[in-house]
């Protein structure tokens, strides 16, 4: 049986990119401004600092970067967190 081909439409294509990029949000928490976004963890176990214990690969998390960090955004790229979804929102 042949495969059909369809056609997305343009607003499924922006809610698609939405989804595959993360849809990356703004938060402030204690007064600190974050560029946050869902995420897959992929082949990595990462550690959350809000729990500490491990996300595990291919677990949904959110990663956070930190916006405005003093040492410029190269250093806020690299010093980026994987954060479990519920440690996230009791961040404060």
């Amino acid at each position: 049986m042949s495969r059909k081909n369809r056609r997305v439409s343009e607003k499924n294509r922006e809610i698609n990119e939405a989804v595959i990029f993360g849809g990356a949000r703004t938060e402030v928490k204690r007064n600190v401004q974050y560029q946050v976004r869902r995420t897959l963890s992929g082949r990595s176990v990462y550690k959350c600092p809000g729990c500490n214990n491990s996300i595990p690969a291919g677990a949904t998390s959110v990663t956070v970067i930190e916006l405005n960090h003093f040492l410029g955004q190269n250093v806020a790229l690299d010093d980026r967190r994987h954060w479990h979804n519920a440690c996230w929102k009791r961040f404060r």
